[in-house]
C-alpha cells in the first residue's frame, strides 16, 4: 500500500512539473554534495553534473532561464540567480572554487570556467544583451564583474593571486 502511494505522489509531482515545461537533469556521484533549485515561470532549463565531494549549487531561475553547471573535485560552490531569458554555462574543477552569478534582464550570457583551488568569480549582469566569458586557472585568483545593458567582456587569468575588477556599460 505504501509503494502505491509514493508512486502516485511521484506521478502527481511529475505531472505538475511537466505542465510548466521546465527541464531538469541532475547527476551527483561523490558524497555530501547538494543542489538547491527553485524554478518559477515557464521554459526554464537546468542541467548539473557534480562528480566530486562536498560540492554545492544554489540556483534560482525565472521565466526562460537556462543553466548548465558541471563541477568536479571537492568543495566547489555555485550560487546563481537568473531572472529572465538568460544563459549560464559554468565549469569548476579542483578544490574550493566559488562562483556567484546574478542575471537580471534578458539575453545575458555568462560562460565561466575555473580550474585549480580557491578561485572566485562574482558576476552581475543587468539589462539585456550582456556577454561575459571568464576563465581562471591556478589558485587564489579573483574576478569581480558588473555589466549593464549590452556590455561584453572576456577575462583569462593563469597563475596565482591574480585579481580583476570590471564595471562595464554599453
Amino acid at each position: 500500500m505504501r509503494i502505491r502511494f509514493v508512486v502516485g505522489l511521484i506521478f502527481i509531482l511529475v505531472g505538475n512539473v511537466l505542465a510548466q515545461s521546465p527541464s531538469v537533469y541532475i547527476k551527483q556521484v561523490g558524497d555530501n554534495s547538494s543542489v538547491n533549485l527553485l524554478q518559477r515561470g515557464d521554459s526554464n532549463s537546468f542541467s548539473l553534473n557534480q562528480i566530486g565531494e562536498l560540492n554545492r549549487v544554489n540556483l534560482s531561475q525565472a521565466s526562460g532561464a537556462s543553466a548548465n553547471i558541471r563541477q568536479s573535485g571537492s568543495g566547489n560552490v555555485m550560487d546563481a540567480s537568473q531572472s529572465g531569458a538568460n544563459t549560464l554555462q559554468a565549469f569548476q574543477s579542483g578544490t574550493a572554487n566559488t562562483a556567484r552569478v546574478i542575471q537580471n534582464g534578458s539575453d545575458n550570457i555568462a560562460l565561466l570556467e575555473q580550474n585549480g583551488s580557491n578561485n572566485i568569480i562574482n558576476l552581475e549582469q543587468h539589462g539585456s544583451g550582456n556577454r561575459s566569458e571568464d576563465i581562471q586557472r591556478g589558485s587564489e585568483n579573483r574576478i569581480d564583474k558588473i555589466q549593464f545593458g549590452g556590455a561584453e567582456s572576456r577575462v583569462e587569468q593563469y597563475g596565482s593571486g591574480l585579481s580583476v575588477k570590471i564595471t562595464s556599460e554599453f
